[in-house]
């Protein structure tokens, strides 16, 4: 009788994918658990001492269950480690933060410097920046030696600060500011960013005293400073940042336009530096192994010219997690080649995930790394099954060569979904046909530009000549990302990530690498249905769960621009912020939160009146984001603000209401959005006291919007609505200013909480300490934007409950 024979994964092949995946595990039990460094070692010492005693007892009794023991304490040593590491750098991180907190007391102070230059670049937005590590600050006049590394941005207009260099000792002056965490939900967290590169703080050059040349010694700096200039000497200035972003990862002076672009056209990853560059290192490396591994002199002299090749070229790029990576596993399958050892890519790319993650557990959060091992995890599992795919007759010719990349490609950008949609909420469809009209050109473009720039320094005028080929390979490159990535409809915008999408995915994966192997496969497909089936019904829980209000102040500075999602999962907004020359709040707050939110269309806007600081973001958006109607007062102003609002607002066929006191807007069938202001015959010479003022009634709770009405405004609304004006949640009346808020107008509010949107500095006072005084006389909780970022408050309909958006998900309040 035949016996059935089952497949089994062969986990022993895979040590460093088994150990990676529990280190890695255990460096998230220790970033969001946050026990002490105390707790992970002593549980770490204490595991150590229970396996090496299972191991001794186990040879001298050979037991099954003492075995069993011994390999559980082995596999816990193992996710304790990634714990006690990630506990480690935690803890240095706040001993960095703490250092940083001396400083507090002089922010925005003018303070004497002297420290050495470890880095710089031009921003997006075209400042020069410097990293600096202090030695000294002199705080009235007195020397205090403090190590610490500081961001410090320059004037772009003075020279002295666009030609600072790394390894120079700088003497000058200095302003502190403080260096805050996001505003907004869903904000990049610019904090946290400096801080996992080792930075506290920030501020401004206010003065170069003194500057010493960089000692002329090698360091990586000097040698990347150097690359870059070579780039420069041989590509046009219109192109050279393109071509440092290609052959060195240096992404910083790109626009953000042309990133965006490259991102849409699904071509984002030729910009990381990866897999790709060093393989086009390795080759000419490899055809020379035949040569040298005859015997042991060769072999290790091969070794070590092809770890320094790499090392360098690391160092080049910066030691960038796909660069980093890429190198690794070069590496390592180049000693297995040389010293005729069997390797498995998949382990070696866990081997080379484990070393990164070793030297910094943080790189598991850096969307570098997960993107990084994430393609090329997706490409080693599914690519034995694409090829299978193909057909027989088409194996081995040029057909087959387009076939997998168009295949890998589209299947690489599909695997990639989960990651994309966590961190760009944008989704390239057009990726395949980018990338097979454009690696071409960069597989030629990258190790032909690599020689020129090495070589540039002996045959100048040669390497010029010869880089005109590379000139146009980058023009093209540069072509067809732009024109894909313009294209409508080339890319589709995800919205954010449900947290179900990453085990779907996963299991997803797992199916389609598993094609192969039918017992694999039907495991993979069974876990995969009852996931979606789960899905599925939680999806219906929610359904059945209470509808609940949010409303959402958002930190707009000196400005108004709040965020209604009502009951019925409608959105309206309420104001769009300020306007100012060096941006709006649209396009800097409210569009990239809309879009984070994944909110394609506003059912409403409402304009309570046409100053720059509510009506700012208002042109942005309507180009941005679909809107059903414009809710204005119908008060027309002078401003070219105003003037582009209406122009944009014809263009784009969005119709306009006009509001006065005794309307409503009919938001949502569960609730009542009634307009109380303004009248008819209102104080048109301020148009603060023509304000929208709107009141929010869910059930039994109560917002009442008041604009930026005045004095004026209040007494009308008190005349006319007494206590009709009673609400749970006030937002306070003109920033806080001394001229709103007064005490009949609060008194038949009665609020138990007000809000003020407004900035931390502002000149015109704001919040005012009597307006605040007479805010506190009502007895009510009070919240700003100056000192809170944004607000959110939610309403079940029996009670509003103020939400602390930094510590929760977002997602999960909506």
């Amino acid at each position: 009788m035949s016996q059935r024979i089952s497949y089994s994964f062969p986990w022993p092949r895979y040590p460093a994918i088994r150990i990676a995946f529990l280190f890695g595990t255990g460096s998230l039990l220790a970033r969001f658990t946050e026990l002490s460094i105390q707790f992970w070692g002593i549980t770490l010492l204490f595991v150590l001492s229970a396996w090496v005693l299972s191991e001794i007892r186990f040879r001298s009794s050979l037991q099954l269950v003492v075995h069993l023991l011994s390999l559980l304490a082995c596999l816990l040593s193992i996710l304790l480690f990634g714990a006690l590491r990630m506990s480690y750098l935690e803890m240095n991180r706040n001993e960095l933060i703490q250092t940083a907190e001396k400083l507090h007391p002089f922010f925005w102070e003018e303070l004497q410097v002297t420290g050495v230059i470890q880095s710089r670049h031009i921003s997006s937005a075209g400042r020069p920046v410097s990293d600096i590590r202090t030695d000294t600050l002199f705080i009235n006049e007195m020397p205090w030696p403090i190590t610490i590394s500081v961001r410090l941005y320059g004037d772009t207009t003075t020279e002295p600060f666009t030609k600072l260099l790394p390894g120079s000792r700088i003497t000058g002056i200095l302003r502190l500011f403080d260096l805050a965490p996001p505003s907004n939900p869903h904000e990049f967290d610019y904090r946290g960013f400096l801080i996992r590169k080792g930075i506290p703080l920030h501020g401004e050059w206010q003065e170069l005293r003194h500057i010493e040349p960089p000692v002329q010694h090698w360091n990586w700096h000097t040698l990347r400073n150097r690359f870059h200039h070579r780039i420069e000497q041989l590509f046009p200035d219109d192109t050279s940042h393109l071509a440092k972003a290609l052959l060195a990862g240096y992404k910083e002076e790109i626009e953000e336009e042309e990133r965006l672009r490259f991102q849409r056209a699904g071509l984002a990853h030729i910009m990381a530096v990866s897999g790709l560059h060093v393989g086009f290192l390795a080759a000419p490396f490899w055809l020379i192994i035949p040569w040298i591994w005859g015997s042991r002199t060769g072999r290790i002299s091969g070794l070590l010219m092809i770890t320094l090749l790499l090392l360098l070229y690391a160092g080049v790029t910066g030691f960038s997690a796909s660069v980093c990576r890429a190198s690794l596993m070069a590496g390592m399958l180049t000693a297995g080649k040389l010293f005729h050892k069997a390797h498995n890519s998949l382990n070696i790319l866990g081997a080379s995930a484990l070393i990164l993650l070793i030297l910094d557990p943080n790189q598991l959060f850096d969307p570098g790394f997960q993107l990084s091992y994430s393609a090329v995890g997706i490409i080693l599992l599914a690519l034995p099954t694409i090829k299978e795919w193909i057909p027989t007759a088409w194996r081995g010719t040029f057909s087959e060569k387009i076939l997998l990349l168009i295949a890998i490609s589209a299947i690489v950008q599909a695997g990639l979904f989960p990651v994309l949609a966590i961190w760009f909420q944008e989704f390239s469809i057009a990726g395949p046909l980018a990338n097979l009209l454009a690696i071409p050109a960069l597989t030629i473009f990258v190790p032909f530009s690599l020689l020129l720039v090495t070589l540039s320094p002996l045959f100048p005028a040669a390497a010029l000549s010869l880089n005109t080929v590379n000139i146009k390979l980058l023009q093209w490159i540069r072509f067809i990302a732009g024109e894909i990535g313009s294209l409508e409809g080339s890319w589709l915008e995800t919205g954010p990530a449900d947290g179900w999408i990453l085990p779907i995915w996963i299991l997803g994966l797992g199916l389609f690498a598993t094609g192969r192997i039918p017992s694999l496969r039907w495991k993979y497909l069974s876990l995969l249905l009852i996931l979606l089936n789960l899905y599925q019904g939680s999806m219906l829980l929610n359904k059945q769960r209470p509808s609940s209000l949010t409303l959402t102040l958002l930190d707009v500075g000196q400005g108004d621009a709040i965020h209604l999602r009502t009951p019925g999962g409608r959105d309206y907004l309420i104001d769009t912020g300020r306007w100012a020359p060096a941006g709006d709040s649209g396009t800097d707050v409210v569009i990239p939160y809309l879009k984070r939110m994944g909110i394609e269309k506003l059912d409403g806007v409402v304009v309570t009146h046409p100053h720059a600081d509510h009506l700012g973001g208002l042109p942005a958006l309507i180009t941005s984001v679909d809107i059903d109607t414009i809710y204005t007062n119908g008060v027309a102003h002078t401003s070219g603000l105003y003037h582009e609002f209406q122009k944009r607002s014809v263009e784009s066929e969005v119709p306009e209401r006009h509001l006065r006191s005794g309307d409503s807007i009919q938001a949502d069938p569960s609730i009542r959005l009634f307009v109380l202001g303004p009248e008819e015959s209102g104080h048109r010479s301020n148009l603060n006291n023509q304000s929208v003022v709107l009141l929010l009634v869910y059930n039994h709770t109560r917002f009442l919007l008041a604009g930026d009405a005045e004095r004026s405004q209040e007494g009308e609304l008190a005349d006319r609505y007494g206590d009709l004006l009673q609400a749970d949640l006030l937002k306070v009346s003109h920033h806080g200013s001394r001229s709103s808020s007064h005490p009949r107008f609060l008194n038949y509010v009665s609020p138990s909480i007000a809000a003020a949107s407004l900035s931390f500095w502002n000149r015109f006072g704001h919040p005012h300490p009597e307006t605040v005084n007479r805010l506190q006389k009502q007895e009510c909780e009070l919240f700003f934007t100056s000192l809170d970022g944004a607000l959110i408050f939610r309403s079940d309909g029996t009670i509003i409950r103020p939400l602390d958006w930094r510590e929760k998900k977002v997602e999960t309040i909506y």
